[in-house]
């Protein structure tokens, strides 16, 4: 069975319709993923600056809180006993309060960082 010259090129002409199809069709999802890809980047860099914010605010109340720490410690002579007692066991909680606060916020960006690290 012997196919003439137009025959082949009829042949050749619906294949390269089809890859041309296919093409275009490659060409499409690829515009898709690079716009889900730019997508994900700006929720990464949105995330990410939230992230330094939180952060920012965690060093401020951390300073804050030295500061308080160390105004309520040198006004502590001047309560009364019983008062200096109740004001110790406070400033005990508040102490543990803040090394787990800030224990939970190290796990947190050591937990980050990695993933950080293979985004980009």
């Amino acid at each position: 069975m012997s196919f003439s010259c137009g025959e082949h090129l009829e042949a050749v002409r619906k294949e390269m319709t089809v890859l041309a199809n296919q093409l275009q069709m490659s060409k499409q999802e690829l515009e898709k993923v690079k716009m889900e890809t730019t997508n994900f980047q700006q929720q990464l860099s949105a995330l990410s600056e939230q992230a330094l914010q939180s952060q920012m605010e965690m060093v401020k109340n951390q300073e804050a809180t030295k500061r308080l720490h160390h105004i309520i410690s040198s006004y502590m002579p001047m309560l009364p006993p019983e008062y200096q007692a109740f004001a110790l066991g406070e400033l005990e909680k508040i102490r543990r309060d803040e090394t787990q606060s800030q224990q939970a916020q190290a796990a947190i960006l050591m937990g980050g960082m990695p993933n950080m690290m293979m985004a980009r």
